[in-house]
């Protein structure tokens, strides 16, 4: 082999080299985020944006995807709560509540744990308002009482970057003694 052929074989191996690290940079910048998530940018391990749905361009290598977060709307697991109203009488009101993240940087740099937090709240939200009714008032006022209990988790969860869609009192359930002096 000449000089000629080794210079010429050296340069198409840096050539391609070059090009195969440009194919890695524009396939590091590239992201595409799915229509039900949006991903969080961090640039050196603190907040940069929020990614939409669709094709996103990021600067590669400084750029890291912290977060996927799932924007769509979620039903929280039934909760059963304990619940004493004006009466005095212990009742157990089973909730489900409908939420969806609406700021997923509030969402995640807020609150370690939003469901857990949403559920507790909830359960707070839930004994107060029906510390405050009857048992006759709550189980012929459901609709204001949810519509309430919604009101006041939506004003807890909005700085968590959640918004509250719905809240449903599935189940009033009274223990068999209560049952039967009504």
């Amino acid at each position: 082999m000449d000089a000629v052929e080794a210079t010429s074989y050296t340069l198409s191996i840096i050539s391609v080299l070059f090009l195969l690290l440009a194919m890695l940079i524009v396939y590091k910048g590239i992201q595409v985020v799915p229509q039900r998530q949006v991903f969080l940018i961090e640039r050196f391990g603190k907040y940069q944006r929020t990614l939409q749905a669709g094709l996103n361009l990021v600067i590669p290598f400084l750029d890291i995807v912290a977060s996927k977060v799932d924007i769509l709307e979620r039903q929280l697991d039934p909760q059963k709560i304990s619940v004493i109203t004006k009466d005095n009488v212990e009742i157990y009101l089973q909730t489900i509540i409908f939420l969806r993240v609406i700021d997923a940087s509030k969402a995640i740099y807020r609150i370690q744990n939003m469901h857990s937090a949403v559920e507790n709240a909830a359960t707070s939200i839930v004994r107060s308002t029906g510390g405050e009714l009857q048992l006759d008032e709550i189980q012929t006022s459901r609709e204001k009482i949810n519509i309430k209990i919604k009101d006041e988790l939506s004003k807890a969860a909005e700085i968590w970057g959640i918004e509250i869609t719905r809240t449903e009192i599935v189940d009033v359930l009274v223990d068999d003694t209560t049952r039967c002096r009504q």
